[in-house]
């Protein structure tokens, strides 16, 4: 069952006001935060140079006249060549550009609201996966995450890939537990691909997502897994190519710059790199260093109590269950065994802030299993939002 439906009063209040303190996190003074780093910018520029494509088309198609040719009319007014394009998070932009105009805020507020949505999607999955109790806790742990609200206030493209990667996770889990029609798993692999193109550091989430869809549909016939997983496939490939044939059709038109690269292209050129990539811990070493120092003793407490949960529980808990706990841990394996030699970034373990926060969800939710006392759940709440605030 949905866990939007039937809600009590109590559980709506209390979701009320996680959302909106997710909501005052991420969008208090956002328009006074800025510009920090050069991709951010370079991001901005991008969107730009499509408004201003978009604004000179326009005007060629009601009869006026730009008075120059469109590669002048960009110079004009600024652009940059679209050589690291993101084009899901561009476009995002592109579309906070068009409600708001062309301004910082038009990036910054995109990855605000998604990261906010993000926090709701975050309950509705982890309520379906380990209960209405540990969903709640589990959109607090990530509303509070000052891992997930640093993108969520920047002009970076985690907030909006993690929205899509979380939205993809709802639909496709809800299919899973109700046996829903298959357009919701189409959407689920429509999210799911869109996601990968808003950032390359999302490229494991597909082949996952693939994977656990097999060994979650064992039980159903040959032929109904087989159609289930290419209607899934088809979704995630939809997003890319839609933004590949056009960049093709350009080149081939000869429209497209010389040297310019599609996406697709773009992330096959760092596929060639895995020949540098060497063993080393230094990754793991910064993603512990990030757990303890950013999210809190409570919140690594908590995913020890939820290992714990898992343990004692696994004759009782179900096979999707311990395959979606595993299904965001896995690409962590990747960034924190391997290197190219460059300290690690942050960026490419934003996507493990969603694990952290539906699995310590889970694992506060055990507090009230143990020690059946809504004060104690309570104080455990307010311990929680007290350490992430400060």
């Amino acid at each position: 069952m949905s866990p939007f439906k039937t809600l009590s009063r109590s559980t709506i209040a209390t979701l009320t006001a996680i959302l909106l303190l997710a909501a005052g996190l991420r969008f208090y003074e956002i328009d006074q935060r800025g510009l920090f780093a050069y991709d951010e910018g370079w991001f901005l520029l991008e969107a730009k140079t499509l408004y201003d494509t978009i604004d000179y088309t326009w005007q060629k198609a009601t009869g006026q006249d730009p008075g120059v040719p469109l590669r002048d009319y960009l110079k004009e007014r600024g652009t940059v060549p679209v050589t690291t394009f993101k084009p899901g998070h561009t476009v995002l932009i592109l579309v906070g550009y068009l409600i708001v105009g062309v301004s910082d805020l038009a990036s910054l507020g995109v990855s605000a609201l998604t990261g906010t949505l993000t926090v709701l999607l975050v309950y509705g999955f982890s309520s379906r996966a380990f209960g209405r109790k540990a969903g709640l806790l589990a959109a607090l742990v990530l509303a509070i995450s000052p891992f997930h609200i640093g993108y969520s206030r920047a002009g970076y493209a985690q907030a909006n890939g993690l929205f899509f990667i979380s939205l993809g996770l709802y639909l496709w889990y809800a299919h899973i537990q109700d046996g829903s029609s298959r357009w919701r798993l189409l959407l689920a692999g429509i999210a799911t691909g869109y996601g990968f193109t808003c950032h390359f550091n999302l490229f494991l989430m597909p082949p996952l997502f693939l994977f656990f869809h097999l060994l979650c549909s064992w039980s159903s016939t040959l032929m109904d897994r087989a159609r289930s997983t290419a209607l899934f496939g088809v979704g995630m490939a939809l997003p890319p190519t839609l933004f590949e044939l056009p960049a093709h059709i350009l080149r081939f038109a000869g429209l497209l710059p010389e040297g310019q690269w599609t996406y697709v292209e773009q992330f096959l050129y760092r596929g060639s790199l895995a020949g540098n990539l060497r063993f080393s811990l230094d990754g793991a070493h910064a993603l512990l260093d990030k757990l303890v120092y950013s999210e809190g003793v409570v919140v690594c407490a908590a995913l020890l109590l939820a290992a714990i949960g898992i343990a004692a529980n696994y004759r009782s808990i179900s096979r999707e269950q311990v395959i979606v706990s595993l299904l965001f841990i896995a690409p962590a394996l990747p960034w924190s065994t391997l290197s190219i030699g460059l300290p690690p970034l942050y960026r490419t373990f934003a996507v493990l802030s969603l694990p952290v926060a539906i699995l310590a969800g889970y694992g506060l939710s055990q507090v009230a299993v143990w020690v059946p006392n809504r004060r104690v759940v309570a104080a455990v709440a307010a311990i929680l939002l007290v350490t992430g605030w400060f």
